[in-house]
């Protein structure tokens, strides 16, 4: 993997240079480099890199502590995260940058270097399906952007002239769903012996989201509800992914890979530390004393006191220490801790091997859900059935003492957005679901404002929705800012 990630740094200055009038005959570039099937598969080997680092520690979420389901310290060197959990966003950020926009931007140049050259390796099926993970993890890494970010510069090829415009939502939308299209074509139904790499249902689920986000806040592209319900209809029922019956066991580093995961990123915590999943360290005391200092994010207690009793919640949460003699409340930091993500290992380790998900089958059932009904108007028997389903195992049973019947469709809108944030809560989904919706007030007026919660300084709960909506986006890193004056900064930091 290092040497694969040297090759594309190499190429990736190489090519530009490539400007200069001078003909490089000796020179290493992605036009003379991609001739084999070999070259070909180191260079998409390379774009997996920072898409894995993006996953595997908890700076990747800081954009999510906006949400109502995950807070920060009130001290410590947690400044990046308190900034987005008390809307006071700064185009300074430096994790924003680090983990955020330069991972993703790196994502997409070593992708592009091979989508713009691959055709030079000899034709094939196993051309294709290399290719198609490029565009794969270049639709990924572009909807991620612009959802954080809104409008950003489209570059699409080898060559970065450095003076792109940032390009309407519109247009990145755009580029995802043909990036994602191809990979629905050209992915396989498996990698047999390679877990990590996205196939087409991967492919399937992903677009589906993406169709989902359009037909939301801000496009507002309402058509787009009954393209994410086919395309999750289809991953449901021809996948061969099906929920793990257990919620807990979805944590257990014994179960990676499970029938759940439609796709996950491979941590290796024996091999390189950089690939190691380094959530543990973020999300819970890597001892049993809590607040020790390297814990950077805990549940918001409101959201942690609305949560359904169950089974789920037992495991999604650490609510007691030291042996079970000092409750959460009693705590330094005094908020529940996250334990699902840690792999339910006492005392815990700083990092751990367990793979982060980046599709799981709960959320393509919860996604058919919300898509159907919103397609057609009301809900029908399959969307009960995909959102009962999770609510199920979330409760423990098996029978329908828990299912939801009889919903008007906002009131069956409004479960499955809460089911989605009980089931991915500290996951970094809830947060791009209140967005999309326009829910972020609702959510925000829920939360505790004394002194046992974080301040909010740039915004106040129970002001509306229009009070949120300039913290939609992340601010754009104050380095790109100052290299092109000429873009104007978004709402939260202009």
């Amino acid at each position: 993997m290092k040497k694969y990630l040297l090759i594309i740094v190499m190429l990736t200055f190489a090519f530009s240079c490539t400007t200069l009038e001078e003909e490089p005959k000796g020179l290493l570039t992605p036009s003379t480099y991609y001739k084999t099937q070999t070259d070909l598969d180191a260079g998409v080997s390379a774009i997996y890199r920072p898409y894995m680092e993006f996953f595997l520690n908890a700076q990747g979420s800081i954009p999510t502590l906006a949400g109502d389901d995950v807070t920060t310290r009130l001290g410590s060197n947690k400044g990046d995260y308190r900034e987005f959990d008390q809307f006071q966003y700064t185009a300074g950020n430096g994790w924003l940058q680090e983990h955020g926009w330069n991972h993703l931007f790196r994502t997409i140049f070593y992708a592009n270097a091979v989508i713009s050259n691959y055709t030079n390796a000899p034709e094939g099926l196993e051309r294709e399906q290399a290719v198609a993970q490029a565009f794969f993890l270049r639709g990924w890494a572009y909807f991620q952007l612009v959802r954080t970010f809104g409008p950003v510069p489209l570059v699409t090829t080898d060559v970065a002239s450095g003076e792109e415009p940032r390009s309407p939502e519109s247009d990145v939308y755009d580029q995802v769903i043909k990036d994602l299209d191809f990979a629905t074509e050209n992915l396989p139904d498996i990698w047999p012996g390679e877990p990590g790499r996205p196939t087409v249902w991967a492919a399937k689920f992903m677009l589906a989201k993406v169709y989902l986000t359009t037909a939301g806040w801000p496009l507002k592209n309402t058509a787009n509800y009954a393209k994410a319900a086919g395309l999750a209809k289809d991953v449901i029922d021809n996948s061969g992914h099906d929920l793990m019956p257990v919620f807990r066991d979805l944590w257990l580093v014994a179960n990676d890979n499970n029938v759940e995961s439609v796709l996950a990123v491979q941590a290796d915590n024996g091999g390189d530390w950089g690939l190691s999943n380094r959530m543990p360290l973020s999300i819970g005391a890597p001892d049993d004393s809590p607040g020790n200092g390297w814990d950077d994010y805990f549940a918001e207690i409101a959201f942690f006191n609305e949560f359904p009793e169950g089974p789920r919640k037992d495991d999604t949460f650490r609510t007691s220490f030291a042996g079970g003699s000092l409750a959460w409340e009693e705590t330094i930091q005094g908020n529940p801790y996250y334990s699902k993500l840690t792999g339910y290992s006492l005392p815990q380790n700083w990092q751990n091997s367990l793979n982060p998900y980046v599709l799981r089958f709960a959320d393509v059932l919860l996604m058919y859900a919300e898509a159907q009904n919103k397609a057609d108007g009301n809900p029908n028997g399959d969307a009960y059935d995909a959102l009962n389903k999770v609510r199920r195992r979330a409760a423990g049973v098996t029978d329908n003492s828990v299912d939801l019947t009889g919903l008007n469709s906002d009131e069956f809108h409004k479960a499955v957005i809460a089911e989605a944030g009980w089931e991915f809560a500290g996951e970094w989904h809830r947060w791009y679901n209140l967005v999309r919706n326009e829910m972020v007030a609702e959510a925000t007026g829920k939360r505790i404002t004394d002194d046992r919660e974080l301040p909010l300084i740039g915004a106040s709960a129970g002001s509306p929705e229009s009070a949120f909506q300039k913290f939609y986006y992340a601010p754009i890193p104050l380095n790109e800012m100052l290299l092109r004056p000429d873009w104007d900064q978004n709402p939260c930091c202009n």
